[in-house]
């Protein structure tokens, strides 16, 4: 049995695709053939294509929603050239949204949540040694019904899973970094789940259970990447990895008594760190923390159900100051409750927590996601152009909760505002951030239509007008 896995074109990626990495080594285990094609990093990746789908006995393709047009790309290609190769499809946005998969006509089977069990039962199912009804966690067509057999229990122990197959991919070809450094560095996952309800967030693969691998289990990955690729720099992309603090701690404790000096950053909750934890994650290498702080309206992170405080996010960001950790805060405007003043609050409150490093996102419902049911209950105008939902597309383009007191523009003008603000306070001074809003709002508007312009006038003595929103 050969096994083809590809992960879909996507702009803004430059890492490797972990989540075919771990079905690759899953399939490997059992004496599967794999190979697999990531068309973020292959310049002639149909070609590639095309000379290994002769071979292989089936394709499984991972999609987000933004990747989604681009598998519906790749499969159409595989069907048009070999339209009885069996292809598989699954990911974030399969997962959610099966029925819409199987309706393209693309895709044979939809594999839903975690893939890796399940993808062990399509190998039989392909070998004919198990049927369709009898694997939990897909999707598929049976005379011309659409079929949604019963969900798969979670993989208890993600202890058990094989470290993933990175060698599956061009490892030279990936340019992921810390922020502020410039040697290569790759990413980890150690935990899968978080048990915090956000309305923006879609937990259909990982779940809401909180389930992570041992610090012995994570040292192993690292010692191996250093080996075989000598990298030392280390993405930790957990939606959660500070949690379990015991398990952290037995982590930095084990880096720092095997001598096994490296760099890396992780994501954290404000409420899940102290400053003791802190101190021991500096010791072990850790360089950067990112923070989903989302707004600094209390009313706003109440609707969201971020679960955590203004109060606790001035003393995270202030104990990582403390103790000599980067932070990276990322806020959301546009919320469906945002209104101006929700979001000028939000604005304010960035500049005076005074991140290293901060990015203002433009709220985008997700499919699978609360936010994304309130959109569908409210009938607010949403673009159906899945490439679009992503945060690095144009502005003007992405899909955006319109409402009477909150238009598009008004959202794409706070959201320059927004950056625009602290970029100007880093070029300044950090006490920068008490001053007031509106000044800002009118530098905002003279760098929008050109210092010297403004100058001019001023120095013919001529009125300048502004308008201030």
């Amino acid at each position: 049995m050969k096994v083809l896995l590809i992960a879909p074109e996507y702009e803004y990626s430059q890492r490797i695709p972990l989540g075919i990495a771990y079905i690759g080594a899953v399939l490997k285990k059992i004496g599967v053939d794999v190979e697999a094609i990531d068309f973020c990093v292959e310049d002639n990746a149909y070609d590639i294509l095309d000379k290994k789908l002769e071979s292989v006995d089936f394709v499984g393709i991972t999609s987000t929603t933004p990747t989604f047009p681009n598998a519906c790309k790749i499969a159409a290609a595989i069907k048009k050239n070999f339209p009885k190769k069996p292809i598989v499809i699954g990911g974030a946005h399969p997962s959610v949204m099966p029925e819409q998969c199987l309706k393209t006509g693309f895709f044979d089977i939809i594999v839903r949540g975690e893939g890796e069990e399940t993808m062990k039962d399509l190998v039989l199912h392909f070998n004919s040694k198990i049927e369709l009804k009898n694997i939990s966690g897909i999707s598929y067509i049976e005379h011309d019904r659409i079929k949604h057999n019963k969900d798969r229990t979670l993989i208890a122990d993600i202890n058990e899973i094989p470290l993933p197959s990175r060698k599956l991919f061009p490892v030279e070809k990936y340019n992921d970094t810390l922020p502020d450094h410039e040697e290569k560095a790759t990413t980890l996952i150690t935990s899968r789940g978080c048990p915090w309800s956000c309305v923006y967030c879609n937990k259909s693969i990982f779940g809401k259970k909180y389930r992570f691998r041992e610090p012995d289990n994570i040292i192993e990955e690292i010692k191996n990447i250093i080996q075989d690729y000598n990298v030392k720099h280390f993405n930790i992309m957990d939606d959660l990895f500070t949690l379990n603090n015991n398990r952290v701690i037995d982590f930095c404790n084990m880096l720092i008594s095997e001598n096994i000096v490296i760099k890396w950053r992780c994501v954290s909750r404000t409420n899940t760190i102290d400053e003791e934890i802190l101190r021991i994650m500096k010791k072990a290498g850790c360089v950067a923390i990112s923070f989903g702080v989302e707004s600094g309206d209390k009313g706003i992170l109440k609707k969201i159900k971020k679960g955590a405080t203004t109060n606790q996010v001035r003393n995270a960001f202030a104990k990582c100051r403390k103790v000599g950790i980067s932070t990276y805060a990322y806020f959301m405007i546009g919320f469906p409750w945002d209104t101006k003043k929700t979001i000028e609050t939000t604005i304010n409150f960035a500049r005076r927590i005074s991140p290293t490093g901060v990015t203002f996102y433009v709220v985008t419902p997700l499919p699978g996601t609360e936010l994304w049911t309130i959109a569908e209950e409210r009938g607010l105008v949403l673009d159906d152009d899945f490439s679009k939902y992503y945060y690095g597309s144009k502005l003007d383009e992405l899909p955006i909760f319109e409402r009477p007191e909150l238009s598009k523009t008004d959202i794409i003008y706070y959201r320059e505002l927004a950056g625009f603000s602290i970029s100007l306070q880093k070029r300044l001074s950090l006490r920068f951030k008490t001053l007031p809003l509106f000044i800002i709002k009118i530098l905002f508007k003279i760098s929008k239509i050109g210092y010297m312009r403004v100058i001019k006038q001023l120095i013919k003595g001529k009125k300048v007008k502004f308008s201030i929103s």
